[in-house]
């Protein structure tokens, strides 16, 4: 059995993620953090406390963070390949807890990979992007591991 558990309608409920900023700056989209199917365009939930989490970590980086996902409604995540209890998957009690930044430079990969363990996310590395998540926050009797490979 999956850790997430779907609510259902949450689909149907939810409503535009949004913008994340600090100030008048905006660090991260609604386009950005919010489902990108047909249907969401847009729309999903956050975890409690999970945009305090990503601000912080981005204004740490304070390099642009380009973004390839972060809420998911689970069609959208079949559709992409993700895995079956991702935890891009907003349609739960909890909400979306990921994202997954473009990263191509294995230079600044590895840097980011730092900063994010320092700062309490566990990380999934790829050739093309970063995972990163607080999946041990939200779920912390199921996540042990700290890094992993795709």
């Amino acid at each position: 059995m999956s850790i997430l558990t779907k609510i259902n309608g949450a689909r149907d409920t939810a409503q535009l993620v949004a913008p994340l900023k600090d100030g008048q700056r905006v660090y991260f989209t609604t386009a950005e953090l919010g489902c990108r199917c047909a249907v969401c365009q847009g729309k999903g939930k956050l975890a409690a406390g999970f945009s305090t989490d990503l601000l912080t970590i981005r204004l740490a980086w304070n390099k642009p963070m380009f973004v390839t996902s972060c809420c998911r409604c689970i069609s959208h995540n079949d559709a992409v390949g993700g895995a079956k209890g991702s935890y891009h998957i907003y349609e739960t009690e909890i909400g979306a807890c990921a994202i997954d930044i473009l990263m191509k430079d294995s230079i600044l990969r590895a840097d980011l990979v730092e900063l994010a363990l320092k700062l309490g996310w566990r990380v999934g590395i790829n050739r093309q992007f970063l995972h990163i998540d607080k999946a041990a926050k939200y779920y912390p009797a199921f996540e042990e591991r700290k890094i992993f490979l795709y």
